[in-house]
């Protein structure tokens, strides 16, 4: 009994270890882009600079990454179903005053991009406002 049950850790220890590179894999990039101001993702503010825009592997969270490794935030985003596809990848951002948050991601030759849910901040922000302003930075793919 106790070597079955050996057996069974053992082996349990090394489907774990087999499985552990694949958990930590680098996410593989989707876009790049050059933002050219400070904005905000799920309550993170990230300064303007190269960034870096992909889904970690075996999730459907995004990580927008600085290309300087500095600066990153993570979010969970909605299906956003569009209606026609893009030729160039895109980041939309929705503004109010002076501040900027993401708001859609676009890859191009997709039909499907990402919405992102609205943080507290956001939400705020769109109540004491009338219409938000919006901003579309272009960004590259570089699928991988």
């Amino acid at each position: 009994m106790k070597n079955k049950i050996y057996q069974g850790l053992i082996a349990l220890t090394l489907f774990a270890a087999l499985m552990l590179p694949t958990a930590q894999a680098e996410p593989k990039i989707a876009l790049k882009a050059s933002i050219p101001f400070e904005f905000v993702v799920n309550e993170k503010h990230l300064p303007s600079g190269e960034y870096e825009v992909s889904h970690v592997p075996n999730t459907a969270i995004i990580l927008i990454q600085s290309r300087d490794g500095r600066s990153a935030a993570y979010t969970p985003p909605a299906i956003l179903v569009d209606a026609r596809s893009r030729d160039v990848g895109e980041l939309v951002f929705n503004r109010y005053g002076d501040q900027y948050f993401l708001s859609r991601i676009v890859t191009p030759g997709d039909y499907i991009g990402s919405q992102l849910t609205k943080s507290r901040l956001e939400r705020e922000l769109a109540r004491s406002m009338a219409e938000p302003g919006t901003a579309v930075v272009v960004a590259q793919s570089v699928r991988k």
